[in-house]
This record gives structure tokens, C-alpha cells and sequence, in this order.
């Protein structure tokens, strides 16, 4: 502000300078042309310069806006379309949140005229037309998003909810690897393409995937830790020898302690090698966070209650199958008893599997004068269930403790 007025007085006092510079020293101009003479001073001549100066300017900027009111006109209308299609777009959007079909469609098609872009109304057309069921519209529509690098991710992202609910796993996969690829916002997709390539099998693939998403930070440690258990618990079921498949066991149950899968697969394995007391400690452990049957006795050493077939069937025909290659409890994607699930569906991170309805773990018969009185089950071969805690893991080891 200061420097501003500064320069207006230097300005000015230059101009007065000048203008009374020139007073004292008014000459005489003379022009002569086409027979015309003209006499005057040098201030005149001066100021006479300066007004023609000033009515060409004028001249210039009239014929301008003359010249530019087309355009202008053209312009504050595309400015007005540009508005109200930016707010059919938000519109829109709201009522597809709201679950609104006619709603959502009639704005995303209002949305399509008024606005030249119609990459910028892809998603919402793709939305609406999910929503009223036009696949192939909702398909068409995010495929050109994928086109521009700035809706690519989210086009992927669309693409890859499609095939899924279409249960088209190989096609989710390569949606799901592209998106990845771009490395742009992987909220979701990291979990997904885990998901994926476990159901397909592509173990190693899952892994780099688990380290990338560590290094962008897309996973949260508890997922990561259920994530790296899964992987090294299809690695220890990959090894034919148990003493080799023992430590990638163990490290799964490590990662998560609640993982059944790997706790059974731990403990059979520690059977295997003489270490009933640290298999049994395993099962307790993960009893303790996430109570299943599959924690149970074996076939030929009494279950919870005496049971001689317990839910810990698995464990004990570990080896039986085909020579050389024992055969471990099933994990993840096999279908087993202890199965947790892996890929799009049930979430692995997501709760863990309690006990059955149908083969609730009891503790064995109160000892005199406990607190309490024992109730009896109905069904037979399985023994009372002490109501006042006795045995807290709610489970029995013996036939560990009996293998020592």
C-alpha cells in the first residue's frame, strides 16, 4: 500500500514537472499538408497526441466487446450447463446412496447432457444402471473410465465388483492386479487380490502381495498377521517331511494364535515328533481365543467328556494317505473341517469360528464336594458340564498327556 502511493506521487510530480516544463517553453508547430496549414504550440500538440491515443483505445476495446458478445453469451451459458450438471451429478450420487433407481437414472441422464464430459458421469451412470439392473450399461460405462488415468482406479475398482457378483474369479483377479498395479488408493483392493489369489492357489503371488501392502501401508497389522498366517500355513502343508513342515506350523500359530487350522496342524505335528506337552499347550492356547470342535480328542484317545471320537479326528490320521506325503488337517481353501475361509465371501480377518451347536466342549464328572451340581448331557457318550468353571479352557488333554 505504502509503495503504491509512493509511486502515484512520483508520478505525478513528473507529470507537473513536465507540464510546466512545457508552459515555459510553449515553441511554435506549424504543419502543412494537402494545402492545409496548421499553427500551434508544442503543449497543443501534446494533448491533441494524447485525446487521439485515448479515442483509439476506446475505439478499440467498443469494437471488442461488440465483436465478443457472441462469444460471451456462448460462454456464461456452457458456465450455467457446466453448474446445474455438476449438481445433477451430486444429485444423483445422493440418491443412488439413497437407493432411489428413477431418481438416480433421470439425473445421471441429465448429468450426460449438460456436462461434455462423460467420463465425468461414469460412475454415476454406472451406479444407476447397477441399480436397475443394465449390467452391460454399468459395465460399458466403467470401462471408459478406465480409459482416463484419473477414473482408471475407480473403473477397476467397479469392474472388479461386477465380476464378482457374476462369481467370475479368474476376471476379478486381473481387475484386481491392474488396479493394484497403479498403485493409487488400495483401500479394499489389497484384502481382495490376497483373497483371490489364495482361492486360485497362487500362494507366492499372496505373499509379494502381503509385503507390498505392508510397504503402502493398505493392511492393518491384525490382518496382516491373519494374512501371513494363511500363507504359512499352506506352506507347512506343502512339506511332505513333518519336521520341516513343524516350523512354518508353528510360525503360523505365532502370527495368529487363533488361527484353528494351524494350531491342529502344529499340535499333530508335535505329536508326530514326541512333544505332546507343547502340542497341548498350542491347543489350549487357541482354545482360549477362539473355542472350536476341531480342538477335540482323536480317534483313538478319548475326546472332551471321554468321548472316544472327538472333532480332533484329523490330528490323529495324520500320515495315512499316500506314501511319502502324510496327510495334514484341512486349511484354508481345502474344504476341511477347520476350514477358514479365504477369498471373496467371509472375510479371513473377520470372526473366528466358535463351537458348534451341536459339539459344545464339556469338561469331565465335579469331583466330591465341588460347587455345584453336574448336568448330564442328552446325548450319549459325551459326560456332564461342570457350571461352576472347572477345567476353564472347557477342554481335555488328557490323551496328550497320556502320549508323554
Amino acid at each position: 500500500m505504502i509503495r503504491r502511493l509512493i509511486l502515484f506521487v512520483a508520478a505525478t510530480a513528473l507529470l507537473v514537472a513536465a507540464a510546466v516544463w512545457l508552459a515555459d517553453r510553449p515553441g511554435a508547430v506549424t504543419i502543412r499538408w494537402q494545402g492545409w496549414r496548421v499553427d500551434t504550440t508544442v503543449p497543443v500538440l501534446v494533448l491533441l497526441l494524447l485525446a487521439l491515443l485515448a479515442a483509439g483505445a476506446f475505439a478499440v476495446k467498443l469494437a471488442r466487446a461488440i465483436l465478443g458478445f457472441p462469444g460471451r453469451v456462448l460462454a456464461a451459458r456452457r458456465e450455467r450447463r457446466t453448474r446445474e450438471g455438476y449438481r445433477a451429478l451430486s444429485d444423483g450420487l445422493a440418491a443412488v446412496a439413497a437407493g432411489d433407481r428413477r431418481q438416480a437414472k433421470r439425473l445421471a441422464r441429465r448429468a450426460d447432457k449438460l456436462l461434455p464430459d462423460r467420463s465425468l458421469t461414469g460412475l454415476l451412470t454406472a451406479q444407476a444402471a447397477t441399480l436397475a439392473g443394465d449390467e452391460a450399461e454399468a459395465e460399458r460405462r466403467l470401462t471408459a473410465m478406465v480409459e482416463r488415468p484419473e477414473t482408471a482406479v475407480l473403473g477397476l475398482k467397479g469392474l472388479l465388483d461386477q465380476t464378482l457378483k457374476r462369481h467370475d474369479h479368474a476376471g476379478a483377479l486381473d481387475y484386481a492386479r491392474r488396479a493394484w498395479a497403479l498403485g493409487g488408493p488400495a483401500d479394499g483392493i489389497a484384502a481382495t487380490l490376497f483373497d483371490l489369489q489364495a482361492r486360485a492357489g497362487q500362494w507366492a503371488e499372496a505373499e509379494a502381495t502381503l509385503a507390498e501392502a505392508k510397504k503402502r501401508g493398505a493392511l492393518s497389522p491384525a490382518t496382516l498377521a491373519r494374512f501371513r498366517a494363511l500363507t504359512l500355513l499352506e506352506r507347512a502343508r506343502a512339506e511332505t517331511d513333518p519336521a520341516l513342515a513343524l516350523r512354518p506350523a508353528l510360525d503360523a500359530h505365532k502370527a495368529d494364535p487363533g488361527l484353528v487350522p494351524a494350531a491342529v496342524l502344529a499340535a499333530t505335528l508335535l505329536h508326530r515328533l514326541q512333544k505332546p506337552r507343547k502340542a497341548a499347550a498350542i491347543l489350549t492356547s487357541t482354545w482360549r481365543i477362539a473355542p472350536h470342535p476341531e480342538l477335540g480328542g482323536g480317534p483313538d484317545r478319548p475326546g472332551p467328556g471321554g468321548n472316544p471320537a472327538g472333532p480332533h479326528q484329523a490330528a490323529g490320521q495324520a500320515g495315512q494317505g499316500q506314501p511319502g506325503r502324510p496327510r495334514w488337517p484341512r486349511g484354508p481353501g481345502r474344504g476341511g473341517a477347520g476350514q477358514q475361509a479365504v477369498g471373496p465371501g467371509p472375510h479371513p480377518s473377520g470372526p473366528r469360528p466358535g463351537p458348534a451347536p451341536h459339539r459344545r466342549p464339556v469338561c469331565a464328572p465335579c469331583p466330591p464336594g465341588a460347587r455345584g451340581t453336574p448336568r448330564r448331557s442328552r446325548r450319549p457318550g459325551l459326560a456332564g458340564k461342570d457350571h461352576h468353571g472347572a477345567g476353564r479352557a472347557g477342554l481335555d488333554l488328557r490323551h496328550l498327556r497320556q502320549a508323554g
